[in-house]
């Protein structure tokens, strides 16, 4: 499974057609925490799924090794850490607990990067059934550290076949979460800018993101909001 649009399926909708259709139903299936950070040496963590409906949800949970490649995300489903159930029966109103496990005992080298994906699964079509339901999909990153890592990002303005893009190069141990990304030029004027979560650059990767076309101008500099704290850092370009 690649995942050029990994990172936007935080909340994403399917359809599941019966033969008439004359009603749309939407599903409240919620998902804590909405991300996993693990520090070195804990290797399991817990989900909790939560059904606000009135009706019983099925929920599907998967496991899937996340890499950065060629600047684009990367899904591969994951060996080394398991779930447990991966398919869970939620009441309604009611709660329950997924429990996540790393196999292997041993610190990872750097940090290692999965995604959980939980899906809502259909419900069974009863006879004379005559509605829409709209499914839902979480994407949840779980993160499982080594010793002492951290991020190290160089970053570059670059040309793509799309126009000006941002290039986040992590030489570092751990990921960087970056979120209200601004470019300024010398004087402190933003010229291109990207509200809310932009992305994560992963450890040993280089990840790309459009930035919009903006005028060049000297002295560029790069701000944002990042799991680290705010950066501020020169932006040099092709």
């Amino acid at each position: 499974m690649r995942g050029g649009a990994a990172l936007a399926i935080l909340l994403a909708a399917t359809l599941a057609a019966v033969p008439v259709s004359h009603a749309a139903h939407a599903s409240t299936l919620r998902v804590s925490p909405v991300g996993l950070d693990l520090p070195p040496g804990q290797n399991a963590a817990t989900l909790n799924l939560f059904n606000d409906d009135s009706a019983p949800l099925n929920v599907q949970v998967r496991v899937f090794r996340w890499s950065q490649r060629d600047g684009k995300d990367v899904l591969e489903p994951a060996t080394g850490v398991v779930v447990s159930p991966p398919i869970a029966k939620v009441a309604p109103g009611a709660a329950r607990t997924v429990r996540v496990v790393r196999l292997d005992p041993k610190l990872p080298e750097r940090q290692e990067a999965y995604r959980l994906i939980v899906d809502e699964l259909p419900p069974p079509l009863g006879e004379g059934a005559r509605s829409v339901t709209l499914l839902m999909r979480h994407s949840i990153p779980l993160f499982f550290a080594a010793s002492g890592d951290r991020a190290k990002i160089e970053w570059r303005l670059i040309q793509s076949e799309g126009g000006p893009a941002l290039l986040a190069s992590n030489t570092g141990a751990r990921h960087l979460r970056i979120a209200n990304l601004r470019i300024r030029d010398a004087t402190g004027a933003v010229l291109a800018e990207r509200k809310g979560l932009v992305g994560y650059a992963l450890p040993g990767s280089k990840m790309t993101w459009p930035t919009g076309a903006f005028q060049a101008a000297p002295g560029l500099r790069l701000t944002a909001d990042t799991d680290a704290g705010p950066i501020d850092a020169p932006l040099p370009g092709d």
